[in-house]
């Protein structure tokens, strides 16, 4: 049940699509997230739940309001799409 609820939260957020019957991030939250872990004023806030929820927050206000465990799954998620992500295509300019 938390993980339908939370990817209906996530679909409702704008943070994440369904694409043939998967979820995956939206370009501009994982742009958003990449941005958030590389920055050096952030590395603190990567490091404990609040600072999670506080960047994911700032992303998108409802997400303010996410469980603990809803954030700790969230955070897996992105971990495991960043990881499993296909990398962009080049274009040719």
């Amino acid at each position: 049940m938390l993980v339908n609820g939370l990817i209906g939260k996530l679909l409702d957020a704008r943070v994440a699509e369904k694409r043939a019957g998967e979820i995956t991030f939206t370009n501009s939250f994982g742009g958003y997230i990449l941005c958030s872990i590389i920055s050096s004023c952030n590395s603190a806030k990567t490091s404990t739940l609040q600072g999670w929820r506080e960047i994911l927050a700032d992303f998108e206000s409802s997400l303010a309001d996410l469980s603990a465990e809803e954030v700790e799954a969230t955070v897996m998620l992105l971990d495991y799409y960043l990881n499993h992500a296909e990398p962009a295509v080049i274009d040719g300019r």
